[in-house]
């Protein structure tokens, strides 16, 4: 069983009140998520089905932040965070808002231009 199919798994637990299961699913993802990259696809599911306190959520955080902390220096992904939430609330379609981006906002001023 995949990692998307044990999120199904735990979120089906959760709305029908099977700790158990849930417990089951949790502990089967921890030996699955060693084994294969997590999906952003799967991450979504997981939100748009879980509520804040959500133990599943906080597995899927927890593997990023000691899986992904050895590929990106920590400054960058404190930078991805607070550009995120400038953002939030003024993003309703990321492809548009990338594809109208100012890019020059990104290139290096030169001594007398600009």
């Amino acid at each position: 069983m995949g990692s998307r199919e044990l999120c199904e798994l735990w979120v089906f637990a959760d709305k029908y009140e099977v700790p158990v299961l849930q417990s089951l699913a949790i502990d089967a993802l921890h030996e699955n998520l060693g084994q294969f990259a997590l999906h952003k696809t799967d991450i979504a599911f997981v939100y748009d089905n879980t509520d804040t306190k959500s133990k599943l959520r906080a597995l899927l955080v927890d593997k990023s932040v000691f899986t992904t902390k050895d590929e990106f220096p920590k400054t960058f992904l404190f930078d991805v965070l607070r550009r995120i939430g400038e953002d939030m609330g003024t993003r309703p379609n990321v492809a548009e808002r990338w594809r109208t981006l100012n890019f020059s906002l990104y290139h290096e001023r030169l001594y007398g231009c600009y």
